[in-house]
């Protein structure tokens, strides 16, 4: 079906699933005044959506892989109690209309691999209900300032891409770290979200200067993910994140050294650091269960393995290991079920 039968008028449905069908423009919500649920996803020819104003009950709108849709009409800001918004996969959408920011019920938005959307809207702030922002693999280079009004989000992922990166000089690293900041990338109103417990922010090109120092203010965090960007160290400070549980450094080329990690951190990832020398003594956080060091080519000790009593995975393949990392009863200490996997080369 390349457009939705003009002579159907289906006034009661609740539910409308026209996923992998033909059409061109979206259905004409006329007739559809109790929708809860429309679902277009996979619909590969829709270009355009159609105006949203007869159906104010919609709850759930998914244009999910919809990779010719390029125009969403404005008129979607009228649905008041939408709660799931999904335009995954809508890579030749450019921009999102302003009035996105109008739905005061919306809790999820899902713009993961819209690769050509280069901007959030600017009201961003105003979903003041969102708990969800998914916008990995797309072409947006910062985030509103108002971001710092989202109360209520819970979950953040952020990103260009998977490209690692390559190491710069040590001349080059200072020199980045010395410009002046002429953008908000990563907006230090971040901070002030109270309930936020996974932030991802990966190759979003983050130098040094990009991060908020007080980034350890987020008190609620379980899941932090910084891989794939430029910085040396993180200007914050780790140990303060005390529900911290997952921490992911991976293909951090230029990253040099980390401080005291967070006492209850159960996994960490430096993969593909190749520039990592040094690390905190690992013993202060003891609930570590696995640690990733593979290719972090100038790593030469791991101190107070021997106090991971949980440990149940480590890899430093590629880690030229000068002293000795499993001390002498390291094995015997391990309180892990299953045991150990250690990898070395």
């Amino acid at each position: 079906m390349e457009s939705f039968p003009s002579d159907l008028h289906p006034d009661k449905l609740v539910s409308l699933d026209m996923s992998h069908s033909s059409l061109k423009v979206s259905p004409c919500t006329k007739h559809l005044r109790c929708l809860e649920i429309l679902d277009l996803s996979y619909c590969e020819s829709l270009t355009r959506t159609s105006n949203f104003t007869g159906s104010p009950m919609l709850k759930k709108l998914s244009f999910r892989g919809g990779s010719s849709l390029t125009k969403v009409d404005s008129s979607i800001g009228y649905l008041e109690v939408l709660v799931e918004l999904d335009f995954t996969g809508c890579k030749n959408v450019r921009r999102l209309p302003e009035s996105i920011c109008k739905l005061k019920s919306l809790e999820k938005l899902y713009l993961s691999d819209c690769t050509n959307l280069q901007q959030l809207p600017a009201d961003l702030g105003n979903l003041k209900r969102l708990t969800a922002l998914y916008a990995m693999r797309t072409a947006i280079t910062q985030l509103p300032v108002s971001c710092g009004l989202l109360k209520n989000l819970q979950l953040l992922e952020v990103g260009n891409g998977c490209k690692l990166l390559q190491p710069k000089s040590r001349l080059s690293i200072i020199s980045s770290f010395l410009v002046s900041k002429d953008r908000d990338i990563l907006p230090s109103s971040i901070t002030n979200l109270p309930y936020l417990e996974v932030l991802k922010v990966s190759f979003f090109n983050l130098y040094q200067r990009d991060i908020p120092n007080c980034l350890d203010r987020l008190f609620s965090l379980k899941v932090l993910d910084l891989s794939g960007n430029n910085f040396h160290s993180l200007p914050f400070t780790l140990c303060h994140l005390s529900k911290l549980k997952t921490l992911s450094l991976y293909g951090c080329p230029n990253l040099l050294m980390l401080s005291n990690l967070p006492c209850n951190l159960e996994a960490l990832s430096t993969r593909n650091c190749m520039s990592l020398e040094r690390l905190p003594d690992l013993s202060s956080a003891n609930r570590l269960q696995q640690l990733d060091f593979h290719d972090c080519r100038k790593l030469v000790e791991i101190r107070g393995l021997e106090k991971l009593k949980y440990l149940k995975y480590m890899n430093a393949i590629g880690c030229i290991l000068t002293k000795n990392a499993l001390a002498e009863g390291f094995f015997k200490a391990n309180y892990a079920p299953e045991g150990v996997n250690v990898f070395l080369h």
